[in-house]
């Protein structure tokens, strides 16, 4: 029987806390009554989560492997594109959205959204304050920018209709991390119902952070330019 929802995690050097990552999506994958199926996606990782995963994979688990890293974006689209279910959602494997905040998500699917977003609510304290400060910058600049309706685009729990999804993939072009402001534009502009849920979001202080600050303010401000130029061309 076709699972309900299919939960896809994009994976590149998960190694310190994939493990107890994996432990938290089993009981969540027991404790509710939604036939739910997992998938991970492994973006050629470097750090020795590819091998941990293939041990996973023997114990039943569904992993799929990207021969050469090619971004976020690009392992969610792999996963979404490799299921039947009629939902699919993606989750960061990190879990600073606990995984249960995926139930209120799929009530709202269930009540006639195309897209559900994970509205991030920050769990401040002084050593995220940066992080919280450009995340909404970035969501003000972007909705001003692309003409488009603020909402939290770059969240890491995200849930789709499968159906209404797969002809907005075919015209993302991105796939790294701006793949997720091009993907809630589309939609937007292709007429999907978008919605948002508020979920807690909880900076974890053990992981390593890959954000280089102006360089990558930079790097999403060239990705809007191109972004915008290229709507401009479409229509």
């Amino acid at each position: 029987m076709t699972a309900e929802l299919t939960l896809i995690f994009p994976t590149y050097n998960e190694l310190p806390h994939l493990h107890d990552s994996i432990r938290r999506i089993e009981e969540f994958c027991k404790a509710v009554r939604v036939p739910i199926d997992v998938v991970f996606v492994d973006d050629c990782s470097k750090d020795g989560t590819t091998a941990a995963l293939k041990e996973y994979e023997k114990k039943g688990h569904r992993v799929l492997y990207h021969a050469e890293n090619q971004g976020r974006g690009a392992a969610v689209t792999t996963g979404i594109r490799a299921t039947t279910s009629p939902f699919v959602g993606f989750i960061d494997i990190d879990m600073e959205v606990d995984i249960f905040s995926m139930l209120p998500l799929v009530e709202q699917m269930r009540k006639g959204g195309d897209v559900v977003l994970g509205l991030r609510v920050y769990k401040l304290r002084p050593a995220i304050m940066h992080r919280y400060a450009l995340s909404v910058g970035y969501q003000h600049v972007a909705a001003r920018y692309l003409g488009l309706p603020r909402r939290d685009s770059e969240t890491g729990f995200k849930l789709f209709r499968r159906e209404a999804i797969l002809p907005v993939l075919e015209r993302v072009q991105s796939k790294g991390w701006f793949w997720d402001t091009e993907i809630v534009a589309r939609a937007h502009i292709m007429g999907l119902d978008i919605r948002e849920v508020p979920v807690l979001f909880w900076r974890r202080s053990d992981k390593y952070t890959s954000v280089r600050l102006a360089e990558d303010v930079l790097t999403y401000l060239h990705e809007l330019y191109r972004f915008r130029t290229q709507l401009n061309a479409e229509r």
